[in-house]
Parts: C-alpha cells; structure tokens; sequence
C-alpha cells in the first residue's frame, strides 16, 4: 500500500520505493525500541538476536570420561549428586584410561580442534574464572 502511494506521488521506481520505505521502516522500529524501550531487550538485541546471549562458556565442549570399572549407576549417582551438566563416557575397556595416564584424579586435559592435547592440568580447577578462561583461549589460539 504504501509502495503505491509513494510511487504516485514522485516519478520513483516501485523497487526503489520497496527500498525506500523498507529502510524507513527499520529506522522507525529502532527509534521506538530506542525511545520506549523493548520487552525483549535493547535495540542491540533487536538486530543480533541470540548473538549477545552466547557467553564465553558456551563457545566450549566439555565432556567427562569416567574410569570407574564398576556399574554405571554410580557414575549417574554421582552426576546427579553434582547436577553435571556434561555427558559423561563410561570407560569401560580401559582404552582411555591407557592413552591418556594420570596420576590423579580428576585430571583435566585441553584438546584443540585437531584433537591435540594441549594442556593437561592436574586436580581440581575453577573453570569459570576469568583466568582460566584467560589461559584456554590463550591455548587453543596458539600455533600449532
């Protein structure tokens, strides 16, 4: 409708018109999310959607591998005590266990894209502090 009614009134194209009107109309939307605000959030949230809600933590694959030879159950008992969020591997053969030896427990390793080891940190460990990730990126950015 509006389409129409510009290109009556000035000698322009439809498409240009389409163009027009479209580009006024999104600047209208952000000046009133601007102005009155949004239910949704800011006018940043209006044009990146879930982009600004991705946090750091949610750019990282984490995964437990249990040694535990004995029933499953315990592990899941033990995930549910924690509310682990993780899945967790059952290494049941031991193939895990032999490739990667430790010595205590838990023991943490960082893989990078290619599957390389690229730190392995022993013990218990804040994994949501600002300098471990700090240290991760600094990791998995390295040349390799």
């Amino acid at each position: 409708l509006m389409v129409s009614v510009v290109t009556r009134r000035r000698p322009i194209g439809s498409d240009a018109a389409i163009g027009v009107i479209t580009t006024a109309s999104f600047a209208l939307g952000l000046a009133l999310i601007q102005l009155y605000g949004s239910p949704g959030g800011s006018a940043e949230a209006a044009l990146f959607g879930n982009v600004l809600g991705v946090t750091r933590a949610d750019l990282w694959a984490v995964l437990a591998v249990s040694l535990d030879k004995g029933s499953p159950d315990k592990v899941q008992t033990f995930a549910d005590e924690y509310q682990l969020s993780f899945p967790i591997l059952l290494d049941l053969d031991g193939q895990v266990e032999s490739r990667y030896t430790s010595f205590t427990i838990p023991t943490t390793y960082v893989i990078d894209k290619k599957g390389m080891v690229v730190a392995e940190v022993d013990g218990a460990k804040n994994w949501e502090s600002e300098e471990t990730f700090e240290a991760l990126e600094y990791l998995l950015k390295a040349p390799g």
